[in-house]
């Protein structure tokens, strides 16, 4: 009897210490590839580089990954089904999961290959004898529309990074990184003046690596000594300076999180979606951990995941949030808990805790310029008035003396 019981608490995934698994919210990212040339025998290393070193670019341009990157992310979801599996069962429904991806080549490419893993068919959904696949239902909106997976594209957004910019600026380690940006400049013929350059650089230079394609000269020790690394993990805080940026890049993701958590309660007996995932790159997982203080700098990996399980303990009884992370090692899942809640943090204190960084107000007009909040950014109070309101206190002198 006791093995029987044994058996029951570790091959039923559904039930942990006791509490009942309802749903699961999943955010994956693949790295930040960039367009380079595959070109083996180049006549300058620095010849496969992108045409320009642009975020926007980057994510319009790059249309595939290699081989060992696509392996990691269906093995992502290959992981997926090995620990939900009798939670969701092998029959696949649409209704039962949703995959969120952008409208960008990569992230439907990598949704793709994590729905590959996560629902191979079951033998009553076999179309094929020789496919072990099935096609899997994926959902996205246009890129100007996508403030879920791209708000790090909004124009309040870019705002707020160059504001963020000048107040690090005259700093002692920006004042650091400066000799290393005129290098990089003058070598590689891009202009090169803020961290954000040297990590899409960065990003240029692990793709060429990746295909096991040269780097130029120039940049070989640069990329291999920890230098360009140091600066890209600067980058990265730089993308949560403030907080409009977390909203827009981590707040929109955990805003619909809580909301599918909360409605999978009140809608308890009717809902049938077990499992939502959000496919995006670096910057929307490093966001996500950012705005939740779970953030360690850190190169990602091809593939790394947020994993989000909801639990309910008996009926009635409010929903737990407990979370985990994926680094790529399936045999090394790290639990996470928020700063002050426990290994199941109940949803309210969960909602409490990120009660700054979740949206107010509609992720559309945030996006806009002119929503930019005067308060909880991580510009100072002296660029707030010379950005905002000196120019309408020179326009109302102007008009009152004419």
């Amino acid at each position: 009897m006791l093995t029987l019981w044994m058996c029951f608490l570790l091959c039923w995934p559904a039930l942990v210490l006791g509490n009942e698994l309802k749903l699961v919210h999943a955010i994956f990212s693949h790295k930040l590839y960039a367009p380079v040339q595959l070109n083996n025998s180049p006549k300058n290393a620095a010849d496969n580089l992108p045409r320009k070193l642009n975020y926007r670019f980057f994510l319009e341009q790059t249309d595939d990954m290699n081989n060992e990157a696509k392996m990691d992310l269906y093995n992502f979801g290959v992981f997926l089904r090995d620990k939900y599996d009798g939670f969701l069962g092998e029959i696949y429904y649409p209704e039962i999961m949703r995959m969120r991806t952008s409208e960008y080549v990569l992230s439907m490419i990598s949704g793709q290959l994590v729905d590959a893993g996560l629902w191979p068919p079951a033998p009553a959904q076999k179309w094929d004898s020789a496919l072990n696949w099935q096609p899997v239902v994926t959902d996205y909106v246009p890129a100007e529309r996508d403030t879920l997976l791209l708000g790090t594209l909004c124009p309040s957004f870019k705002h707020e990074h160059k504001l963020a910019l000048k107040n690090v600026s005259s700093t002692k380690t920006m004042l650091g990184y400066y000799e290393i940006f005129n290098f990089l400049s003058e070598q590689s013929k891009f202009i090169i003046d803020d961290p954000s350059g040297v990590e899409l650089l960065y990003s240029s230079f692990e793709t060429l690596n990746s295909y096991k394609l040269p780097l130029p000269d120039w940049g070989t020790k640069l990329f291999t000594n920890g230098s360009m690394e140091s600066i890209t993990l600067s980058s990265y805080e730089l993308l949560s300076y403030s907080t409009l940026q977390k909203q827009l890049n981590g707040g929109t993701l955990l805003k619909q999180i809580i909301k599918d958590t909360l409605a999978d309660k009140i809608n308890d007996s009717k809902r049938k979606l077990k499992i939502s995932l959000y496919s995006g790159e670096e910057r929307n997982l490093i966001g996500v951990l950012q705005s939740m203080d779970l953030w360690k700098p850190h190169i990602l990996n091809p593939v790394e995941s947020l994993i989000f399980e909801i639990y309910q303990k008996s009926p009635g009884e409010q929903y737990t949030v407990k979370l985990n992370y994926y680094d790529g090692d399936a045999k090394n899942i790290q639990d996470l808990t928020l700063p002050g809640c426990g290994k199941f943090c109940p949803i309210d204190e969960f909602e409490k805790y990120l009660h700054d960084i979740i949206p107010k107000v509609h992720e559309k007009k945030l996006c806009e310029l002119n929503s930019i909040p005067h308060t909880g950014s991580g510009v100072s109070l002296k660029d707030s008035f010379n950005y905002y309101l000196l120019p309408i206190i020179i326009i109302q002198y102007v008009f009152l003396h004419l």
